[in-house]
């Protein structure tokens, strides 16, 4: 049928004893962390695990991430899991206080390079990953493969600082009109807003709060200048709400106000 499947086969019962041999297999099947094409016999006493939980060698693990050797991380992790459901039935509770490390340990490598996790891993698709890691040995293979590749992947990009200076500025020329505040901007690029704000001062010599004044005021110069928008709809445009604060910004910017650069832009097209 090509299809993958994992069984818990129950006993002979009488029919009126059925509902509590239903309910015996409800609860297994809760209770175990299943794997592919795989059959579980209730008559040969198959139950999950009751041993205490042993994490794996974490420190081994930290040290791949550190030195970035993903795919020795994922070598060690599934060879893990395989020898512990090799060995007895693992319960999906074990399994959950695995998952807990490994999450932990990835969040914590990820906070250290100033990357924030619950933002990098958001989205239906991650977020039915996670939910389906409980399921079967697999699926916890394939959220562990999905954790560990986009922390690297991530983790890749956010060591070329200048690279991700360049992005950031590229997003506030393009999203001038909208919210933009180093903590929203963080939300963007997955990064803590103090690393962020730093890096970006860092790599181009300008505070973030400066350039995202000095691509507004860039805009709405432009705006001005080539349409026929109001002063107030223009402020509106380029993201400020308040008029008399875009007004004030404005002619600290370019030493005229709003309506005077417009006029003066006018002037301009008339005698040309």
């Amino acid at each position: 049928m090509k299809c993958d499947a994992c069984c818990i086969v129950g006993v002979a019962a009488a029919l009126e004893t059925v509902s509590g041999g239903f309910r015996q297999l409800l609860q297994l099947n809760e209770g175990f962390a299943k794997r592919r094409n795989q059959i579980f016999l209730v008559e040969r006493g198959d139950h999950p695990s009751e041993e205490v939980y042993t994490p794996p060698d974490l420190p081994r693990l930290e040290s791949h991430l550190e030195h970035h050797r993903p795919d020795a991380f994922l070598q060690d992790t599934t060879l893990y899991l395989n020898q512990h459901s090799n060995e007895n039935h693992v319960s999906t509770s074990t399994l959950a206080l695995f998952r807990i490390d490994i999450m932990q340990l990835v969040y914590a490598f990820l906070k250290s390079k100033g990357i924030q996790a619950h933002q990098l891993y958001k989205g239906k698709a991650k977020e039915q990953l996670l939910a389906r890691s409980l399921n079967s040995i697999e699926d916890m293979e394939a959220y562990l493969q999905d954790l560990v590749r986009t922390a690297m992947s991530y983790r890749d990009f956010a060591d070329q600082p200048r690279t991700v200076a360049e992005e950031i500025k590229q997003y506030i020329h393009s999203h001038y009109g909208e919210d933009l505040t180093r903590i929203s901007l963080a939300d963007v690029f997955f990064l803590h807003p103090d690393y962020l704000a730093r890096l970006f001062k860092k790599e181009t010599g300008v505070s973030l709060g400066a350039y995202i004044i000095g691509a507004r005021i860039e805009a709405a110069k432009k705006l001005l200048a080539t349409t026929q928008l109001s002063v107030f709809a223009v402020a509106n445009k380029v993201g400020y709400a308040n008029y008399s604060y875009f007004a004030k910004v404005f002619k600290q910017e370019t030493d005229l106000s709003p309506s005077e650069y417009k006029q003066a832009g006018n002037a301009g097209a008339c005698e040309n």
